[in-house]
């Protein structure tokens, strides 16, 4: 069932689409019809996955995880509230990778790399020509990243950890033997001007995401994922 609130919104804003983009708002309706279609015909013929386990791998309380923080242009501020919740993480083996790339302004990432310095567990590095955007800044990361750590946990600059969040996802990767975990997103700041966005991604997270899960085949979003 869903949210009476979200119900509402999507209602409302569906009439307004309709007023000023009918064509198009039928067009984006029938290719949800055919993918949810499409989706519920494979889920009569796909079987579930399985990977091989990883028996090599130590308990997860002493797994290492190499967190993987890449920034560009965020305010320092939201990117520091990012690093705090990260720091307290009450899994214990873990590393922080904070990667700014192609900051011009050093008003933007100098806070940033000084909040850092105190912090044994966090590198940051500052990078000022990258290529290849996001999935750039990714790869320099796990250049930088301890031969020691069994998983690659990446995280947005403007993301909030719960205390427990690796705890979980380990847990998760090795009960289930999984390759990727990826976590759903929730957003915290949701009020009247952004109920409608919001109710758009829970959709996807709720209907597509939910689906794919069923047979270990959900997409990495490229944060929140546990690698």
């Amino acid at each position: 069932m869903f949210n009476s609130k979200i119900t509402i919104a999507l209602v409302f804003t569906f009439a307004i689409l309709y007023l000023f983009f009918q064509e198009s708002l039928l067009i984006i309706i029938c290719i949800n019809l055919v993918l949810i279609i499409i989706t519920g015909i494979a889920q009569l013929f796909l079987k579930k996955s399985t990977l091989p386990t990883a028996h090599h791998l130590p308990g997860k309380n002493k797994l290492m995880v190499s967190v993987h923080l890449p920034i560009c242009n965020e305010p320092p501020e939201v990117v520091i509230a990012t690093i705090e919740s990260i720091l307290q993480q009450d899994h214990p083996y873990f590393e922080l990778i904070v990667l700014d790339n192609n900051t011009k302004d050093p008003k933007l990432w100098k806070p940033v790399e000084e909040f850092c310095k105190p912090y044994a567990k966090v590198k940051f590095i500052h990078e000022p020509d990258v290529k290849g955007y996001k999935a750039g800044a990714l790869n320099i990361c796990r250049k930088h990243t301890q031969t020691e750590a069994a998983y690659i946990f990446v995280v947005d600059a403007d993301y909030i950890l719960e205390p427990q969040c690796l705890s979980i996802a380990l847990s998760e990767a090795r009960n289930k033997n999984l390759a990727l975990l990826q976590f759903p997103q929730a957003y915290w700041n949701v009020g009247r001007h952004t109920q409608g966005i919001e109710a758009d991604y829970s959709h996807y997270f709720n209907v597509y995401v939910s689906n794919a899960n069923q047979y270990t085949s959900v997409l990495g979003t490229g944060t929140l994922s546990l690698i």
